[in-house]
């Protein structure tokens, strides 16, 4: 199938639909790949990004299991 053929399948297929819920969510999706909602993000939110690569570089993570146990300790559970 070319695009046009596919666009035309979507449309079809998307005005068949009559589940809200399932429209919101393509919505919300097609929303999320234009180049209209591009993410922007202060410096201070690059920081964290970058210092958190750095750690993952460095293999300075724990799994979520041992994260969830030391919550569970701080949380005195």
């Amino acid at each position: 199938m070319n695009v046009s053929e596919l666009k035309v399948d979507l449309i079809n297929k998307i005005t068949n639909i009559n589940d809200s819920e399932t429209l919101a969510e393509l919505k919300a999706f097609i929303n999320f790949q234009s180049d209209e909602n591009i993410l922007k993000v202060d410096n201070e939110t690059k920081r964290s990004i970058s210092i958190s690569k750095t750690q993952i570089q460095n293999k300075e993570t724990i799994t979520n299991e041992a994260l969830q146990s030391e919550i569970k300790q701080w949380l005195g559970k």
